[in-house]
């Protein structure tokens, strides 16, 4: 009797194995992959041409802060060259202006390092956007499950090179943007 019970339990055994492996087993597993999130969004041809972009405003900004200085400048080395053979109401006049000119001066470069600001997050936050919809795009057209974004700020420790996408993913979504 001992035996037919130890070859039930080994019967038992057997068959709840090939029954978990039949439901565990033969599910398809996870396809898991991760992208160097930097390197994607710094070679990104989006973020390259919005940056030039940005760039040439920079340098519009830039060329206009330069020139009120430039103005500015020149007012004051006339205040200065001047100030002993003028009036006390032509100083009074040519200091007024002068402190007009520093104001406005201020105030431009205030709201330009505002603009600057602005625009760099709105650039930023429309290139992440993009890329965002051509890594869904990507994943959901090679049917990955989840794609991490490797960075300085991201939790993955190690992954190996087997489940690295960036090179892929970042000739993907360049022919994406290039309308390829």
């Amino acid at each position: 009797m001992k035996i037919s019970t130890i070859l039930q339990a080994i019967f038992a055994v057997i068959i709840t194995s090939w029954m978990l492996w039949l439901t565990i087993g033969t599910q398809d597993q996870l396809k898991v992959a991760y992208v160097h999130s930097e390197y994607i969004f710094e070679n990104y041809l989006g973020t390259i041409e919005s940056y030039k972009t940005l760039e040439s405003k920079n340098q519009k900004w830039g060329n206009n802060l330069d020139s009120l200085s430039k103005t500015y400048r020149a007012t004051f080395a006339s205040y200065e060259a001047k100030s002993e053979s003028l009036s006390k109401e032509a100083k009074e006049a040519l200091g007024y202006r002068l402190k007009q000119q520093e104001t406005g001066f201020n105030n431009y470069h205030q709201s330009v390092e505002k603009m600057k600001l602005e625009e760099d997050q709105k650039l930023t936050q429309s290139v992440i956007k993009q890329i965002d919809a051509y890594l869904k795009e990507y994943a959901l057209s090679k049917g990955y499950d989840l794609i991490i974004g490797a960075g300085t700020s991201s939790s993955l420790v190690y992954g190996g090179k087997n489940y690295d996408l960036t090179d892929d993913i970042l000739v993907f979504i360049n022919k994406k943007y290039r309308g390829e």
